[in-house]
């Protein structure tokens, strides 16, 4: 059952438009095409719209992991929860890419699974230190990529910011508050610098679209931390924080600070939406089999198939699948998010 907090914000709207948005743009992406709007904006000031989805899931995340982490028992508490959240299901999608690998690989079953590449694909099932993206002789025929799993790379960045999360929040040292702030000023700095500044590879690192997105979630964990007020934060701010940034577009460089800061005031502001996830959460399932999904029916419709219909057929098969998956599957595990502490 969620929580009262999530019945009262958008957060869970937001994470739908979200994964919506990625599973179409992987539609024109695995075709070599490209959506006629993939930015939103004025003249002068586009945002793109899968940085943007993107850049909700990270926020979003960012804020509710530190929730997590401060109403969890200690740091195996913490762990235990998001590993009840993100291995289950992503198992059986690892799994299940493998046994349809073999369905349509140009080897033979027995090859297949004498392959050590097929069992490395395992490795996915915690992909704290990188994952696999391909299994042998699969997809193969596939115009725009030959990879199963495309989405994975987002799960890699968060299992490693869960891990920063847990070490910021449960080090009780007596200067903690410093701590927090010393840490985000640090890595907000790093960006900055590196933004204006592209002279090494430890510099064009730092302002790459994955540290931007890692910093999106730790700016986002920070607001939390610091209590900011979104629930009491007025319109008109916001209003004046967005107009400013359309005026000024070189303001758009802090989009680290201003993005996640906007993407929270609007999930925190409760809505006709706030109740979308009624019948359960279809979010993470439909973000990690979407991209396998794609690929199985790109494979077979020989890539004679247009974008748009390739995402409606995802879609008809994913939201049936991942309603399915979180009631009885998902949900039977977050069930023992307390299972060795007490409620």
């Amino acid at each position: 059952m969620q929580s009262e907090l999530l019945k009262k914000n958008s957060f869970d709207f937001l994470r739908l438009l979200a994964t919506i948005y990625i599973v179409f743009h992987h539609s024109f992406e695995l075709l070599l095409s490209k959506p006629q709007f993939n930015s939103i904006g004025l003249k002068d000031f586009r945002v793109n719209l899968e940085v943007f989805a993107l850049a909700i899931f990270f926020s979003i995340s960012g804020y509710l992991i530190a929730k997590s982490a401060s109403t969890s028992k200690n740091i195996i508490h913490f762990l235990w929860k998001r590993f009840l959240r993100i291995q289950p299901l992503l198992f059986i999608v690892c799994i299940a890419s493998i046994l349809i690998g073999a369905m349509v690989s140009i080897f033979s079953f027995e090859n297949y699974f004498q392959n050590f590449q097929t069992w490395k694909y395992l490795r996915n099932v915690f992909p704290l230190f990188g994952i696999e993206y391909s299994l042998p002789g699969v997809f193969k025929g596939n115009i725009g990529d030959a990879g199963v799993n495309g989405s994975l790379w987002t799960i890699v960045m968060e299992e490693r910011l869960y891990l920063i999360i847990s070490v910021l929040f449960f080090t009780r040292i007596k200067n903690f508050f410093n701590l927090i702030l010393f840490t985000v000023i640090l890595l907000n700095t790093l960006f900055f610098i590196s933004y204006f500044s592209f002279k090494g590879s430890i510099s064009t690192y730092f302002s790459s679209y994955p540290f931007q997105f890692a910093l999106m979630f730790i700016n986002a964990a920070a607001f939390f931390y610091f209590k900011i007020p979104f629930f009491k934060t007025s319109k008109i701010f916001i209003s004046i924080l967005l107009l400013l940034v359309i005026i000024f577009p070189s303001l758009l460089v802090v989009k680290v600070i201003i993005l996640p800061f906007v993407i929270i005031w609007i999930g925190c502001q409760k809505s006709i939406f706030s109740n979308v996830f009624y019948f359960g959460d279809i979010s993470y399932c439909t973000y990690i089999s979407s991209f396998p999904i794609q690929q199985m029916i790109i494979y077979n419709f020989k890539n004679a198939i247009s974008p748009e219909k390739l995402f409606l057929l995802t879609m008809l098969f994913c939201l049936p699948l991942s309603l399915l998956s979180y009631n009885f599957i998902e949900k039977k595990f977050l069930n023992l998010k307390n299972a060795f502490w007490d409620s």
